[in-house]
């Protein structure tokens, strides 16, 4: 969003059309083992979680034909959750940490989250994730996100191990 509070203004065509250009590049450079997008809640909620795809529509995008997907979330959620640094949000359905496109705000309104919809061209070669890394409105938390050696040498490695572990 380009922060003017308008959700239909997005500077070069938003997540989607990000997304989109990831497809493209594997085409180009790939095919790619993962994406992986990941950002900051705000809010009051704690916690980490990775979410997989799972079209609240039906279709073939759904939970059942995404195993790699949701294999690597759980497999970034265990690693995130070993550095000991940000608690697990215990109210999704699959287990703590793992949540479905459908458990999300969008995905209950019954509406696809852009980044899914913008890469179901390689849904077939590349695990697709999008990790929420804990709250940037919850002060023990955002003592970590604050922190660039945390972020390089803590959150990122934990991720990077987590792909190890998968591919």
């Amino acid at each position: 969003e380009d922060g003017d509070g308008d959700p239909d203004d997005y500077r070069n065509g938003g997540l989607q059309a990000a997304a989109a250009r990831c497809v493209t590049l594997s085409k180009l450079h790939g095919p790619f083992d993962a994406y992986i997008s990941s950002h900051y809640n705000g809010g009051a909620s704690p916690g980490f979680h990775a979410i997989f795809p799972d079209s609240p529509s039906g279709g073939v995008d759904i939970k059942g034909n995404n195993p790699l997907d949701v294999r690597l979330c759980r497999a970034i959620r265990d690693r995130v959750k070993a550095t000991n640094t940000v608690r697990m949000l215990s109210w999704t359905k699959d287990s703590p940490g793992v949540m479905s496109e459908r458990e999300t705000g969008v995905g209950a309104k019954g509406h696809r989250l852009g980044e899914f919809v913008g890469t179901i061209g390689f849904r077939d070669t590349t695990a697709r994730v999008i990790i929420e890394a804990s709250s940037i409105d919850v002060a023990s938390e955002a003592k970590y996100i604050n922190d660039p050696k945390w972020v390089r040498d803590v959150y990122a490695e934990a991720v990077v191990d987590a792909l190890e572990d998968v591919f």
